[in-house]
């Protein structure tokens, strides 16, 4: 198996881009700036105060049923996915041929997956999604084996909607149109990425020690926040962490939850900045790879809106978690 994550695609976009182009029904741009050009669900009015779509959690994670070709499958969402995953139940509905692409995995190392052409997928069995893009066969290891979990839709599939993420009351609601001046929300903040070759996923500013992180918005890995080694140095010399050992970290296509890569651990001692709101002792981990801010993180809070129709990320936090180090030692598994 695999032990990667389909987001990490930034240095192969162009091949991946060119390879597959033969497989996808329509335009392939990411930008979602004009509405008008990416229609992504249909035009028929809620009738659920707004939200087009509600769903409880799967396992602690937030999670959408789609129908596709008649059948139903539980998918996991993930914004640091580029393309969709599924499992071998949803791949064997789908009658192309595969175009096999080389891919980076989560470290960065070369590996290949099977492209099939996309199909319709029906957010709730009636909103279509803009399902143009190709779907990836790819297992998902451990929340197939304990929440029945077909596949992970990605962000390209996730484009143009409101993505409301309740993780005190372990709920997620879909809508075409939010009113954010309506609700308090002490982080407000741009998604920035987003239809740029160069950062195609979904990404928001984060300021740790003067040093500000342009940081992928990671729904499924455990940890609070994942840098590149690069700038782990410069952030111990400018007294922002502090290196505090090694851990195995679980990696959510390895079968089960806790088997997974080491990394070097570090604790932050200086605040850590998103959408003008000051988080205190946030836990980081060294990584080789790719920056993102990671579940450890977007779990702790009491609410998180992606926003990909209009690319703005509100968050309302949890007072009882501002100081994170309390809670990091919980975040080293899925």
């Amino acid at each position: 198996m695999l032990n990667m994550s389909l987001g990490r695609v930034v240095c192969t976009m162009i091949l991946l881009t060119t390879s597959i182009a033969a497989l996808a029904v329509e335009s392939e741009s990411l930008s979602v700036t004009s509405p008008a050009t990416s229609p992504v669900v249909s035009p028929t009015p809620s009738a659920n105060a707004g939200y087009i779509y509600e769903k409880a959690f799967c396992g602690g994670n937030p999670c959408v049923d789609l129908t596709i070709l008649g059948e139903s499958f539980t998918f996991l969402i993930n914004t640091c996915e580029y393309y969709t995953v599924a499992e071998s139940e949803v791949i064997n509905l789908l009658s192309s041929q595969p175009t096999e692409v080389e891919v980076k995995d989560f470290e960065g190392r070369a590996a290949k997956l099977s492209f099939y052409k996309p199909a319709t997928m029906r957010l709730g069995g009636v909103k279509p999604l803009r399902s143009s893009y190709p779907i990836a066969s790819q297992e998902v290891g451990g929340y197939k084996k304990h929440h029945g979990i077909s596949g992970i839709l990605g962000a390209r599939d996730m484009m143009g909607l409101i993505w409301d993420i309740d993780y005190e009351n372990q709920r997620l609601r879909v809508w075409k149109s939010f009113n954010e001046s309506n609700e308090s929300f002490d982080v407000r903040t741009s998604i920035q990425g987003v239809g740029l070759a160069s950062k195609p996923l979904p990404s928001t500013q984060v300021t740790l020690a003067k040093h500000t992180f342009i940081l992928e918005l990671e729904l499924l890995e455990p940890e609070d926040i994942q840098i590149n080694h690069n700038f782990i140095k410069i952030l111990e010399e400018a007294s922002a962490i502090e290196i505090k050992g090694s851990r195995i970290l679980g990696r959510f296509f390895e079968n089960g939850y806790k088997s997974g890569a080491q990394y070097t651990m570090t604790e932050g001692k200086q605040d850590t900045t998103v959408g003008g709101y000051n988080y205190h002792n946030i836990f980081t981990v060294m990584a080789g790879y790719d920056q993102h801010i990671g579940r450890g993180f977007f779990s702790r809070q009491k609410r998180v809106v992606i926003d990909l129709k209009s690319n703005q990320l509100w968050i309302v936090p949890n007072p009882e978690f501002d100081n994170c180090l309390a809670e990091s030692g919980t975040n080293d598994s899925d």
